[in-house]
């Protein structure tokens, strides 16, 4: 420990001044989050928002994903619903198709959006608990869902690397489950059926179309085709429970949801978590109020605020060890407790940093922007805490890395790439907020969203994500022209191409554009981050604990692997 300062007490607690002259500034920010909100609650999720009360330990469920919908359906939504929880007060991830939307159906995006939690529950061995009623995928636009490196099938194969490395599927199936619904169950590793529902290959109206080998269809076709719906519709849809009670296919059958989600809830073991790092004795919730978030960090993100403060209403007693104090001023980095869990945390500072300083340039140093020692602190940080099996926590307020001959001849395109090898080659989980700022290089080596290790990526009301700052990509992009223009109109041309891609940027960085296309898992109120990062410890520390298993979960009733296998 002796790269690390005393334990000290961060932050300070707002007067009533910093109530008083940034009320609008949290006003602000409580409007957006508001909004966001809106547009998840508009939504027809009743059902499924039952069933999952119903599964997981009350107060428990936190969404990721939300706003996810990356084709901009017409629905609105990708027609499952997907988060953190706890059951039985272990760390669980949940799957929940929505019947209400087109029956649970494949939308576009709802594929990708399933992988995106498979893997969260991967990185952190945790259970994942699936409230499957999927009617298979959209056909209508099958072509954005069926197949591909990652769709729909990529499910499956996931489910079976999860088993086998004894990461547990746990499924309460009701309603009907044709097609890739029926794969979604049988690929689980428990299932555990409603009495009226049903898990196939295909469905009724599948079974209908079969007769037909015709390419298009004529008035007699359609005649005929009608008959054989009708009688299809007649037949109950295929694999009822009454078949695979007999092929073993489901595990237990019950005769109502409640039942079937009381039998869930059962399958969670006991699975202990390691127990914290013993850095300090501290252990108690933050001496501050995570309302005080609104008022600290400003909207605006040229605007500065003080690191420490942020943190003060995050960790355990607003107390840290700093790593390397004095060193690399520009990233706090030190050791922490949430939740009476240790975590590594690494934050940008803001604003001026001392004089003198980067000690490699003649001009000064301004928070968010990355230079030489804070990149060798951070790779060292990170190093120590794979050395102790800390996990670690990122908090993003980021512009870029240092540029220019002064910052090259300072090894700073190298040192970037050392702290991805740094992050790569650690073997623990790690969570990333972007605060506030994304931009440029720094959004990658400070533990993107892209990293291997990357478990969780959180968004907030004031996130932005950008190659680099919009003013300044308008420069880059139209600066020549601007130089070159032979008069006013031209000019005037130039300007208003400038202004357009400025616009875009603020449209394409906003919060709501990155939750919907996936570049942060969930956009959360900042009242509400301490419990996302609370989750991911808890869930981090259980995982690393469970050895992976050789032997998968997975099991196929013996009599039909007689039947199927056996002698002549």
């Amino acid at each position: 420990m002796s790269d690390f300062g005393r334990l000290e007490t961060l932050g300070r607690a707002c007067s009533p001044g910093d109530y008083t002259r940034n009320e609008t500034n949290a006003a602000r920010i409580k409007e957006t989050e508001r909004v966001l909100g809106h547009s998840q609650s508009a939504r027809k999720e009743r059902v499924v928002r039952e069933r999952i009360t119903l599964l997981v330990d009350p107060g428990t469920f936190l969404d990721l994903g939300s706003l996810y919908d990356p084709e901009c359906n017409p629905e609105g939504a990708t027609g499952v619903i997907t988060g953190l929880a706890k059951v039985h007060g272990e760390c669980v991830c949940v799957i929940a198709s929505n019947p209400e939307l087109r029956k649970g159906a494949w939308l576009p995006g709802q594929p990708q959006k399933i992988l995106r939690i498979q893997r969260l529950a991967e990185l952190l061995h945790t259970p994942i608990m699936w409230l499957l009623e999927c009617s298979g995928l959209d056909l209508e636009r099958q072509d954005r869902v069926y197949t591909g490196h990652d769709s729909g099938g990529k499910i499956f194969f996931n489910n079976a690397r999860l088993s086998a490395k004894g990461i547990p599927i746990i499924a309460g199936i009701f309603g009907t489950n044709p097609a890739g619904g029926g794969y979604h169950g049988i690929s689980a590793t428990k299932r555990l059926a409603h009495a009226d529902a049903s898990m196939a290959v295909g469905g009724a109206a599948i079974l209908s179309g079969m007769r037909s080998s015709k390419s298009g269809f004529s008035e007699e076709d359609v005649t005929a085709l009608l008959e054989e719906m009708e009688r299809i519709s007649k037949i109950p849809p295929p694999g009822s429970s009454t078949v695979h009670t007999q092929t073993g296919f489901f595990d237990s059958v019950h005769g109502t949801e409640k039942e079937v989600i009381e039998a869930m809830r059962s399958c969670i073991a006991a699975r202990g978590a390691d127990d914290p790092q013993e850095l300090w004795d501290v252990t108690d919730p933050p001496k501050y109020d995570g309302e005080d978030l609104y008022y600290l960090i400003p909207h605006d993100s040229k605007m500065t605020y003080k690191t420490e403060d942020i943190l003060a209403r995050l960790v355990d007693g607003s107390t840290s060890r700093e790593y390397l104090p004095g060193y690399g001023p520009e990233v706090y980095c030190g050791v922490v407790s949430v939740d009476g869990l240790s975590a590594g945390i690494v934050a940008n500072r803001q604003g001026f940093l001392p004089r003198g300083y980067p000690e490699y340039a003649d001009y000064p140093g301004i928070g968010g922007k990355l230079y030489r020692q804070g990149l060798v602190k951070m790779c060292k940080f990170v190093s120590w805490c794979d050395e102790n099996k800390v996990p670690m926590i990122w908090l993003q307020d980021t512009s870029g890395i240092d540029v220019g001959d002064q910052a090259e001849k300072a090894g700073l395109l190298g040192l970037g790439q050392a702290l991805i090898y740094a992050i790569e080659r650690a073997n623990i989980p790690m969570a990333t907020v972007v605060l506030r700022k994304g931009h440029a290089a720094s959004h990658y080596v400070m533990c993107g969203p892209m990293a291997s290790n990357n478990a969780l990526t959180i968004g907030t009301a004031v996130t932005e994500v950008m190659v680099m700052h919009k003013e300044t990509a308008a420069i880059a992009c139209f600066g020549r022209a601007l130089k070159k223009a032979a008069d006013d109109t031209e000019r005037l041309s130039v300007i208003a191409k400038m202004n357009g891609l400025v616009e875009k940027y603020s449209e394409s960085a906003c919060p709501h554009y990155v939750a919907r296309q996936g570049i942060v898992d969930e956009v959360v109120n900042l009242s509400r981050l301490r419990e996302y990062l609370t989750w991911f410890l808890h869930a981090a520390y259980s995982g690393m604990k469970k050895p992976e298993s050789v032997q998968g979960l997975w099991t196929l009733w013996p009599a039909l692997v007689e039947k199927s296998y056996g002698s002549k």
